[in-house]
């Protein structure tokens, strides 16, 4: 009876094993497809992050090309600036030295006003002719102030040139500004990526030491089942060969008896005493 109860318990052991195995395994898979899963969206994230960090390596070269550009347009309007000045005075005091009333500025003006009524207004030849002696008059003036005049044309050459030049400053300045928010703006999303790949694995660090610790548990409750299916193969095998051995022992001494009881019967035979019913039974199964 304790011989059965113990391979009962045994049996009862196996089943409780089987039974947390099964579990152990089935957390283990789960732990082990979480960390592939959070290291997939790892690598996943790590490419968008080189992609954002070639951007901004493309951003920085844009960056100082447009910082560059602009600070070399700014000091060439810079030195523009100075040299305007320098000839605006000199055109001033040509301007005065000649005794012009005039500026040449007004002289070009007036002459491209005058020119312009003549082909556009319809005035007698009378007029017409008195306009051309007008402009024939200035074009003189003009000619004897040759010097002022190349003086002005040179001031309104090199003012144009400070307007294109402040234009394309501030063309390079407004892409300074476009590609720094572009900087900004992908700076931004590299930070965020960086703390979302970190947090991840974390994550897939944590997931990952589960599964190791899952893996740990289940082997040693393999183990354990392992030996509890070696002791309960080995219990079975001494219970059969115990009730083997009572069975065997059981047979012989019935054997035994039997035997006994077959002298008994001969030695009434031998006697000439009255067999009894019993007797004769035995007496049959010979």
């Amino acid at each position: 009876m304790e011989e059965t109860q113990g391979i009962l318990d045994l049996k009862k052991d196996i089943s409780g094993l089987k039974s947390e195995l099964s579990e152990v395994h089935e957390e283990k898979e789960s732990k082990l497809k979480k960390a592939k899963e959070l290291n997939g969206e790892v690598a996943s994230l790590v490419r968008e992050l080189k992609e954002v960090k070639r951007q901004l390596d493309k951003a920085k070269t844009g960056i100082d090309e447009a910082r560059k550009k602009r600070d070399a347009t700014n000091l060439e309007s810079k030195n523009l600036v100075q040299e305007l000045r320098k000839l605006r005075e000199e055109s001033k005091a040509l301007v005065s030295k000649a005794k012009m009333k005039v500026s040449p500025e007004g002289i070009k003006k007036k002459i491209a006003s005058l020119e312009l009524s003549v082909e556009t207004s319809g005035m007698s030849f009378e007029k017409e002719k008195k306009v051309m002696g007008q402009i024939k008059q200035l074009k003189r003036v003009m000619k004897e102030n040759e010097a002022v005049m190349q003086a002005s044309e040179h001031l309104d050459s090199l003012s144009k040139l400070f307007d294109e030049k402040k234009d394309m400053g501030n063309k390079y300045h407004m892409q300074w500004k476009e590609e720094m928010k572009k900087n900004r703006d992908n700076v931004k999303k590299f930070r965020e990526l960086v703390q979302k790949i970190n947090k991840l694995r974390t994550e897939n660090k944590e997931a990952f030491g589960e599964f190791v610790n899952l893996k740990k548990s289940f082997s040693e409750k393999h183990e354990q089942l392992r030996n509890k299916l070696g002791e309960a193969a080995e219990r079975t095998r001494q219970s059969h060969h115990l009730k083997q051995q009572k069975f065997e022992g059981r047979k012989a001494r019935e054997e035994q008896l039997i035997k006994q009881k077959e002298l008994a019967v001969e030695q009434k035979l031998r006697e000439k005493k009255k067999l009894t019913t019993r007797d004769l039974l035995v007496f049959q199964k010979r």
